[in-house]
């Protein structure tokens, strides 16, 4: 979650890593790997998360009225 101080390791979020058309990562160090992989030179990068939608709130009968 993106409100979380620590976020799990992997090569998804990784700032030296890419996404391939195959849906593995292309790290600058080692080459193909797998997005759930991870290693020395892992670097959090905030902008590779994508949020959850949140949940819809419900209506009550007043404010449908």
């Amino acid at each position: 979650m993106l409100t979380e101080k620590r976020c799990e390791k992997r090569c998804e979020y990784c700032a030296w890593a890419d996404k391939t058309a195959g849906g593995d990562m292309l790290c600058y160090y080692h080459g193909p790997v797998d997005k759930d992989n991870s290693c020395r030179k892992y670097k959090y990068d905030p902008f590779k998360r994508v949020p959850e939608r949140p949940a819809e709130l419900k209506k009550t009968e007043i404010e449908t009225l």
